[in-house]
């Protein structure tokens, strides 16, 4: 339920009305729409579970926040295999995993690559396949 409330609060950033006069994202609204939606795909890892060590993230929320927008964000939840997807439009996101009882607390190891870009506007590449490493607070 709490990660439920979190992806809506994300998405209710995202698209509030009121973040329109400094969100990019409120270009689509007059017609300069992405030129192209990517899709990011992957599998999320949490690195350090107690005795099992490595297995696949399944039940975490990530988050991609636009990096020129402080108020842009679209989220997507893990599956039981730890896979995830997201489509967005061209841009470069940064990576936000955070737990929602804790959200002061970054859920990313210390090595993920925490900004994604999509790429040239003009590449047919439509797919990126981005894993992300979790690891837990000790």
């Amino acid at each position: 339920m709490k990660m439920m409330i979190l992806g809506l609060l994300a998405l209710l950033g995202f698209f509030w009305p009121a973040n329109s006069a400094r969100c990019p994202s409120a270009a689509a609204a007059s017609g300069d729409a992405p030129k192209r939606l990517v899709l990011i795909k992957g599998k999320a890892f949490i690195l350090n579970l107690r005795d099992i060590g490595q297995a696949p993230a399944t039940s975490e929320t990530i988050i991609f926040q636009k990096t020129d927008c402080a108020s842009c964000f679209v989220g997507t939840n893990v599956d039981v295999d730890g896979n995830y997807k997201i489509l967005v439009g061209d841009g470069s996101y940064r990576l936000i995993v955070r737990n929602p009882s804790s959200p002061e607390v970054d859920l990313l190891d210390k090595n993920q690559e925490r900004v994604i870009n999509t790429g040239n506007p003009n590449s047919e590449n439509s797919v990126i396949n981005f894993d992300i490493n979790i690891r837990l607070p000790e």
